[in-house]
């Protein structure tokens, strides 16, 4: 199943909803605190994981592969991840 462009919009709108600061009560935005070291682990992290990369090899090889619901799955999260930064 592969989602409509409609379908990616939509759930695109629904996450920036859901992520926008609260508001503060003087009318600015509340801050929000995060644990120390989160952001910076964050840049720190690679783009692909070299752990995951190989386990998709290794199932690819066995002949395994990923049902087209699940493909589709994958996408609309790689698409809305890609979206949000």
């Amino acid at each position: 199943m592969q989602p409509t462009e409609k379908q990616v919009e939509r759930s695109l709108a629904a996450l920036r909803q859901a992520a926008a600061p609260p508001a503060a009560e003087d009318g600015g935005t509340a801050v929000i605190e995060v644990p120390d070291g989160l952001v910076e682990a964050l840049h720190q992290a690679p783009d692909v994981r070299s752990d995951r990369l190989d386990a998709v090899r290794q199932r690819l090889a066995q002949g395994e592969a990923p049902s087209d619901e699940e493909l589709a799955g994958r996408m609309v999260g790689r698409i809305v991840c890609d979206r949000l930064r």
